[in-house]
């Protein structure tokens, strides 16, 4: 099989109608990616981190409730009961933005908070609170 002459682990990108934005700086580290895309990056590892964070295990599981032999959560917005999969942990302040250096103290003390500083609520109650 012959190899592919493309010094880039990244496929080439086309031209799109978007290619007038003005692109953020290339990361200095690694200047095949943009300094936006290095920290969406870094944010998106720390979201996946937050996944195993023991409070939300807690918190999930003092909203879990048996009712007719099978598990429910309640929402702290709606009051509710809900399935696992139609559930979400949220944060009851803002964590805030990741989008340099300075960001970062700020952003992982707000992200990696207490029990009493993120609740279980229905999908539907946070699309509401984020994007309402």
């Amino acid at each position: 099989m012959p190899r592919r002459n493309n010094p880039s682990p990244l496929p080439s990108k086309k031209p799109s109608a978007h290619s007038s934005r003005k692109r953020t700086p290339p990361f200095p580290e690694h200047p095949s990616w943009t300094t936006a895309r290095f920290w969406g990056w870094v944010r998106g590892n720390l979201r996946k981190a937050w996944l195993k964070w023991p409070p939300r295990y807690t918190v999930l599981a003092n909203a879990k409730e048996r009712v007719d032999g099978k598990w429910r959560w309640r929402c702290s917005e709606c009051n509710e009961l809900h399935m696992n999969k139609d559930v979400e942990v949220d944060h009851i302040t803002t964590v805030g933005t990741l989008r340099c250096a300075e960001d970062l103290p700020a952003f992982v003390s707000n992200l990696f908070v207490s029990e009493d500083k993120i609740r279980v609520v229905c999908k539907s109650c946070h699309k509401r609170k984020t994007y309402g």
